[in-house]
């Protein structure tokens, strides 16, 4: 590592060697990946601040297609692949993985990159400093298909709900992108997958909406209609489910004249039991572990939320 020396806050820099064992020093900041500040100390020695080079390089790339998809994409179409590294090095080799045209790769790029088979593809990018023989490795692993996704025919859950949660789903496809919406600025609720849990903050009428995408393109889309009549503010004080995670029991606290309702998260029950007393001990031991959406509703409201078994 070369050394120098600035005692006017880095304007001018004189080489110093023999400081370099004689001195204290302490790390202090990194300017860029190849550049740091080092400040020193020493008995007869007040002044200074040391700066060394470096030979770290990080090799990194992004990729992209005409769609603007980033993890998904389709054969036989231009991947473009743009290279994010940084460091000091001047040799680049790339490898694109199977069946890519081009395979291989040298330069900066960007590349234009084509598969003529689906399936998980690891890209690699090898950078290098020939002059220090420093090197870094960096890989990617993307997926292609071949397959424009299916239309959406169903979407699955209460089309009237009084509950203040509910899950919503629709048939499973692979690599694939979900892409939901809610209508009601009421309602919240984000997912990629096909399934989506919906919490109705308000009462409302609206739509919950979704269809699915890859690199090849995008299946239909299925809209269906929801009326919520129970919002947040309905949950009763009181309630409480316990001990969460759990393991082969819980304890309902508050829950007298209920039903107490586990769903998974595809929306389908897999625990029901009428609740008759204010502090009832539930056996859950045949429920694997997992996390659940419970529910405990009576005549007029109900109470939604999380449990987690392990």
């Amino acid at each position: 590592m070369g050394v120098s020396m600035s005692v006017d806050g880095g304007m001018t820099w004189v080489n110093t060697p023999s400081y370099y064992q004689d001195f204290q020093m302490i790390g202090l900041d990194f300017v860029s990946v190849n550049k740091g500040y080092i400040g020193t100390f020493r008995g007869d020695y007040t002044g200074g601040m040391f700066t060394g080079t470096f030979d770290f390089i990080f090799p990194s790339f992004s990729q992209v297609d005409a769609l603007n998809n980033t993890d998904l994409f389709c054969t036989n179409t231009d991947i473009t692949f743009t290279d994010e590294s940084s460091g000091d090095f001047d040799t680049y080799n790339w490898d694109f993985g199977i069946d890519a045209t081009p395979a291989t790769g040298t330069g900066t790029g960007p590349f234009n990159v084509q598969y003529s088979s689906a399936g998980n593809k690891t890209v690699t990018l090898n950078i290098s400093n020939t002059s220090t023989g420093e090197s870094n490795i960096y890989l990617k692993n993307i997926t292609v298909t071949g397959v424009i996704p299916a239309d959406i025919d169903t979407i699955y859950g209460a089309v009237n709900s009084n509950n203040t949660t509910e899950i919503y789903s629709v048939t499973n496809q692979t690599d694939v992108t979900f892409n939901w919406s809610l209508s009601s600025p009421n309602w919240s609720g984000e997912s990629t997958t096909n399934t989506i849990e919906v919490t109705f903050n308000n009462g409302d009428t609206g739509t919950i909406s979704t269809y699915a995408e890859n690199g090849c393109g995008q299946g239909a889309e299925f809209v269906l209609s929801v009326t919520s009549t129970v919002s947040i503010e309905d949950i009763k004080s009181g309630i409480t489910v316990y001990p969460n995670p759990a393991s082969d029991y819980i304890i309902l606290k508050g829950f007298e004249n209920k039903t107490f309702e586990i769903f998974n998260m595809s929306g389908q029950i897999i625990f029901s039991k009428e609740i008759k007393s204010q502090n009832e001990k539930t056996d859950i031991s045949a429920v694997k572990t997992g996390s659940y959406i419970i529910r405990v509703s009576d005549k007029s409201k109900s109470y939604t939320g999380k449990l987690i078994i392990n």
